[in-house]
């Protein structure tokens, strides 16, 4: 499985890229507690960031910029990862503001 142009072979090499520490970034850090039950996934660390940026991202509550950096992948890696879990990389709202910015470019 390929991840975009990021060229990670597998998703295993796309997780431990997650693990690398970035200096050049402000980071929170975050711990979340999870039940026993979790384990029964199989989700690595890096798996589990980008269930959440894609949910977070799903719901509306953050961009896609910034989903993209909560999930630790680049951009491509991401919109791949949303294609995956059949959300869209298209919102209502976008459509609407290329359709108003054409109106603007093209009166009738």
């Amino acid at each position: 499985m390929t991840y975009g142009a990021s060229g990670y072979r597998n998703r295993q090499a796309l997780c431990e890229s997650l693990t690398q520490p970035d200096s050049s970034v402000n980071l929170l850090r975050v711990t979340l507690t999870l039940p026993d039950t979790i384990e029964n996934f199989r989700l690595t660390p890096g798996e589990v960031r980008i269930e959440l940026a894609c949910a977070l991202y799903a719901r509306g509550l953050i961009g896609r910029a910034g989903a993209t950096e909560l999930a630790g992948v680049d951009f491509f890696a991401f919109q791949h990862a949303l294609g995956e879990r059949g959300i869209s990389i298209v919102t209502e709202q976008m459509l609407e503001d290329d359709l108003a910015s054409l109106k603007v470019l093209f009166p009738r």
